[in-house]
């Protein structure tokens, strides 16, 4: 009678595969950690233009104002009705934001940040009346235009720009869009 081998891997063939699997993810780990914060800042720019379309789209759907106040110094802002419509958020007057979001908590070492084409100190820039607010009317326009300006903390005081991204507002029509510094130009 004939003996069958026995079926898998030795050992030593586990050990080969685990050295192996270990050594492609110590060479591939640098390029991975280094993408970290454009991805990082890409996503904060999504999610700040869904914002924005969403504080349009509420303004329309309810009739209502709906403003969004950018606090560039705790890198955090917030969405609320304007009940009293003078562009200005209190809780007083207002009621309490429908939503917040701070920067720092969803994209970590993300903020609001100027670029060599700003001319914002603060990484906002809007010609409204009522600094770094914008408020949608009922009808889904804005009366500000602008834009805001997103960059990894890593690149802040340095010439790294290519990260950089901001998100303009175009205040008569209410369009909203992304766009990328390269090459000394926003695209």
């Amino acid at each position: 009678m004939r003996r069958r081998s026995p079926a898998g891997f030795t050992l030593v063939e586990a050990m080969i595969v685990v050295a192996i699997i270990a050594v492609m993810l110590a060479v591939s780990a640098p390029g991975l950690l280094a993408g970290l914060p454009a991805m990082r800042v890409n996503g904060a720019a999504r999610q700040l233009l869904s914002d924005l379309r969403l504080a349009r789209t509420r303004s329309v759907e309810q009739g209502q104002w709906v403003l969004v106040q950018f606090d560039t110094g705790a890198d955090t802002y917030l969405l609320a009705y304007d009940v009293n419509k003078d562009n200005q958020y209190t809780v007083a007057a207002d009621g309490d934001p429908f939503k917040q979001v701070d920067l720092d908590d969803d994209y970590p070492s993300i903020l609001f940040g100027t670029t060599v084409a700003s001319t914002s100190a603060d990484g906002v820039n809007l010609d409204s009346g009522t600094a770094n607010t914008v408020t949608f009317r009922s009808n889904g326009t804005s009366g500000e235009s602008g834009e805001v300006y997103l960059m990894p903390s890593a690149d802040s005081g340095t010439s790294n720009t290519d990260r950089n991204r901001r998100v303009l507002l175009i205040g008569a029509t209410g369009n909203l869009s992304i766009e990328s510094y390269s090459g000394g130009t926003w695209q």
